[in-house]
């Protein structure tokens, strides 16, 4: 959250990339997620490829660095976990 508020309060640049520091492939990233939520995922095999689809999602927090300096990151799996835990707390409670 430090983050967000910083870039919002104090940010010189128009676009950040807050994410984290993680490398992971798309196929990675939604097996990981399936597994939090004890979920079976799916993925179909196609030759046909995307356009402008990545294959891997390498994110820098260089851009924040340069202008706030480091920052400690949760991993990205506590962060799924994290996460999910918010979004089940918003619909058990109706805040939506």
């Amino acid at each position: 959250i430090e983050m967000i508020w910083n870039i919002l309060l104090f940010g010189g640049q128009v676009i950040y990339n807050v994410g984290g520091n993680s490398q992971i492939t798309i196929r990675e990233l939604a097996e990981l997620i399936g597994q939090r939520l004890d979920k079976n995922v799916v993925l179909h095999e196609t030759s046909e490829k995307i356009s402008g689809s990545p294959k891997v999602v390498n994110i820098s927090t260089k851009k924040y660095k340069d202008e706030f300096g480091d920052i400690c990151f949760i991993s990205l799996d506590e962060g799924i976990i994290k996460t999910i835990d918010w979004q089940k707390n918003i619909y058990e409670n109706h805040i939506v």
